[in-house]
């Protein structure tokens, strides 16, 4: 129900449907398991797949024919968080798994081939109309006490809880996800950097063809060592930083930002990188000004 409010929130405010994958619809299930279904428009599939990981791991951004078409995927990707955040909503469970990329051959009106949208905003929060919190789901007592269902009640606790106490997300390697481990209070800081801070991890992965978020597994820390040319330290997981690693071997990983983005475009988009990934909150950029930094290319 709340994934489905958000969504809805957010369709408004994506007027094009560039950014975000439309909700469409939602189902109460009767009987005993009481599910809710969601509907959303179909996402047309290619070759590479249909999500942001599996074009990772082919590759896809690897490749000289699809120079133009990444970095439209990657000015679409950061305008969809600038109009995320300016509803104030935080999507948290930033992954490629929760990118769906749309081949848009043969459709009409279509102005790339490939579309990026923003998808599964499960654990997403809303913090309300003047980013005051009012929108997070807290515990309301005038409500527990009409409640009879022991489950009923259970369910606040929970929603409550994903809201306000829940680190996510809850990576093996503590690197995806922010240092400050939490949305900061967005009267001093830019909700949105949250997510930048994880979209600049998604960028990374896009230019390697490394599937970072994973970096836990062995196959994936040997094809970064291969990058680097080095074998990371046995505390990786728990103390390495992808922004770190970006200024400490930049001669070994720009040139995969060239090659997948091409020369400019691949340096501009490489330094915006390593600042959304910025171990201060304060320090990262937002949406609108790494916009107007790559269009000016």
């Amino acid at each position: 129900e709340n994934e489905y409010r958000i969504a809805a929130k957010l369709r408004n405010q994506d007027t094009s449907q560039k950014s975000c994958v439309t909700y469409l619809d939602r189902f109460e299930e009767d009987g005993a398991n009481d599910r809710l279904w969601l509907l959303l428009r179909r996402v047309v599939p290619s070759p590479y797949g249909v999500d942001l990981k599996q074009y990772i791991e082919a590759k896809f951004f690897n490749q000289d024919d699809h120079i133009l078409d990444s970095q439209e995927m990657i000015k679409s990707l950061v305008s969809g968080v600038g109009i995320i955040s300016s509803c104030n909503v935080s999507m948290r469970d930033v992954k490629p798994d929760n990118i769906l990329v749309e081949d848009s051959t043969g459709l009409q009106n279509a102005s790339n081939q490939y579309t990026a949208r923003w998808s599964d905003f499960g654990l997403s929060i809303d913090l309300g109309p003047d980013a005051d919190g009012s929108g997070l789901r807290h515990v309301d007592i005038e409500k527990i006490k009409k409640l009879e269902k022991e489950d009923d009640i259970v369910e606040l606790f929970v929603d409550f809880w994903y809201d306000t106490q829940k680190l996510v997300p809850k990576p093996k390697f503590f690197g995806r996800r922010p240092p400050e481990r939490c949305f900061q209070n967005p009267k001093e800081v830019p909700l949105c950097s949250y997510d930048i801070y994880m979209l600049g991890i998604i960028i990374v992965s896009m230019a390697l063809g490394i599937d970072f978020p994973h970096l836990d597994k062995t196959s994936v820390k040997l094809q970064f060592e291969a990058v680097i040319k080095t074998k990371l330290s046995e505390d990786y997981l728990k103390n390495g930083r992808l922004g770190d690693w970006l200024i400490k071997y930049e001669s070994s990983m720009k040139p995969y930002f060239i090659n997948s983005f091409g020369e400019k475009f691949g340096e501009q988009l490489f330094h915006e990188t390593k600042l959304m990934l910025a171990h201060d909150p304060k320090d990262r950029p937002i949406p609108r000004d790494i916009l107007i930094r790559l269009n000016n290319i």
